[in-house]
């Protein structure tokens, strides 16, 4: 799996970069590795969840951890969230970095069960992207104390706003 992995960092990549057009697209040699992360999705969601986890192993290029959330991560939700929430779960609490990932899903056509299950995940911590535009306008200590006392932490910085 590590070399679909490189080759679909590599593909991304180049998307990212600004003006790349539709045609360096299609003919960049690494095109087939989105189409065989779809297939992934649809055919073996445990085995996406676990492509995800190498990709974050390998990348910390945040604008492609977006296209990783907003693509595979909510296709993998959207396609089978009953089927996966309880190992999306497992994983978000265990690595910080693919909680982080489910603040780029949006709700789409996930059901509401796994929705609220995602929400609850998310209310876990505020993202480091989040925290780092607000780090000189809160006080931290407030936060903190309001956390101790059993609010979530992104409610606790609405509050401290």
């Amino acid at each position: 799996m590590d070399g679909l992995v490189e080759a679909w960092i590599r593909y991304h990549e180049v998307g990212l970069k600004q003006g790349t057009n539709a045609a360096a697209l299609r003919t960049h040699p690494d095109r087939d590795a989105d189409s065989a992360v779809t297939e992934l999705v649809r055919a073996s969601p445990l085995a996406a969840i676990s492509f995800m986890q190498l990709v974050l192993n390998k990348t910390d290029n945040e604008e492609l951890l977006a296209v990783l959330a907003a693509g595979p991560l909510e296709d993998v939700l959207v396609r089978h969230g009953p089927e996966v929430i309880d190992e999306v779960e497992r994983t978000a609490t265990q690595n910080q970095r693919f909680r982080e990932l489910l603040f780029g899903v949006w709700r789409n056509a996930i059901d509401a069960t796994t929705w609220q299950r995602v929400e609850r995940l998310r209310q876990l911590g505020i993202p480091p992207a989040h925290a780092e535009l607000v780090a000189d306008q809160v006080d931290w200590h407030a936060i903190r104390d309001l956390v101790a006392r059993g609010c979530a932490p992104a409610l606790a910085l609405r509050i401290v706003r």
